[in-house]
């Protein structure tokens, strides 16, 4: 567990996340992935999920959108996404 890991990692659902100095629990989730194959596909299957949704060029883009839309002057949003943005969503 180092800082940025659990925003892109939730424990339980698509990894496993561990304190950093604690091999023991590392030990255990590596046996415990090693050991379960349904475990292995169902977090693989939700972390892409979760990247797709929340990492990909389109998710990005919509959040910088909304963060930097009401600093531009009136009509820079259309002319914006009548130049291709729009196509990437």
């Amino acid at each position: 567990d180092v800082p940025g890991v659990r925003t892109i990692v939730e424990s339980g659902v698509t990894g496993i996340v561990v304190n950093v100095d604690d091999l023991d629990a590392m030990a255990r989730a590596v046996a415990e992935l090693a050991g379960d194959a349904d475990l292995r596909q169902a977090m693989g299957s939700a972390a892409r999920q979760r990247c797709l949704d929340q990492f990909s060029l389109a998710a990005v883009a919509d959040r910088w959108l909304k963060v930097l839309e009401p600093m531009l002057p009136a009509g820079a949003r259309r002319k914006s996404l009548e130049s291709g943005t729009e196509g990437q969503r």
